[in-house]
């Protein structure tokens, strides 16, 4: 992989797309090898490199490598792809669903009850995202600060008391959920024998971003999160010589998807 360029890795599989505009990548580098766009984009290749083994199916979840990198470089990745979701694939898939709806009349009813369950959809994504983006971000930010500062603020120690990863872990798989309904749904919908284009674009636009997001709930839950948790009992530990790892707390990270 590692001197291919992501014009060959699209070719081999569509699903590394996503990934390339997550990271905004110019058209005019996709036939460059990849090492060579990760300099020119100022990226840390490594880090680029086991993200996008992450979507290797033939290879292992690159969980092992991607705990090497720091809570920031992982936060920032993980912030890429929030915006790339609000702004492009949401859109997307909404406006696949709504060509869907004008062009197959005879499935008007049917859409249209899909076109509520993605919309609910939507909105529960899009308040999970706002809400990590908004809380959960800020304060492993600030918990980050607090390391690199060397001091601690009444705030931060308020909001170690109080922040739960096991709601975190909750509202992910909660979405994943909603996901699934989502695709049986459309599933559900569609007509025996050779489905409309329009249909077989928003299957693949579905399994395509299923599949996004699960990787992206892997490395919250599997990656970032059990690194915060660390960073939060050492904090802890120093202020109060107490540890906020309970056991209930354990027991949500290692939940398998």
């Amino acid at each position: 992989m590692r001197n291919k360029t992501f014009k060959e890795l699209i070719e081999n599989n569509r699903i590394y797309q996503n990934f390339t505009d997550k990271l905004d990548i110019p058209q005019a580098y996709y036939s460059l090898p990849v090492k060579t766009v990760c300099q020119k984009m100022d990226l840390n290749s490594d880090l680029i490199f086991a993200l996008l083994s992450s979507y290797d199916d033939a290879s292992d979840f690159p969980m092992v490598e991607l705990t090497c990198f720091s809570i920031a470089e992982i936060l920032n990745y993980l912030k890429l792809t929030h915006s790339f979701y609000l702004k492009k694939k949401l859109p997307e898939i909404e406006q696949s669903i709504k060509h869907l709806s004008n062009s197959q009349y005879e499935l008007y009813k049917q859409l249209q009850v899909l076109c509520i369950i993605f919309s609910n959809y939507r909105k529960k994504l899009e308040e999970h995202i706002y809400y990590e983006e908004n809380t959960l971000i800020p304060y492993i930010e600030g918990l980050l600060n607090v390391t690199i500062e060397n001091t601690f603020r009444s705030d931060i120690y308020d909001a170690l008391k109080v922040f739960s990863t096991e709601a975190f872990i909750h509202n992910h798989h909660e979405m994943e959920t909603e996901l699934q309904k989502l695709r049986k749904a459309i599933l559900n919908y569609s007509n025996p024998g050779k489905p409309p284009m329009a249909l077989s674009i928003l299957m693949l636009q579905i399994n395509h971003f299923d599949i996004e997001l699960g990787k992206h709930a892997i490395i919250e839950d599997y990656v970032l999160i059990p690194k915060v948790v660390e960073l939060e009992d050492s904090l802890f530990n120093k202020i109060s010589g107490k540890s906020i790892l309970n056991s209930k707390n354990k027991k949500c990270v290692n939940i398998k998807h």
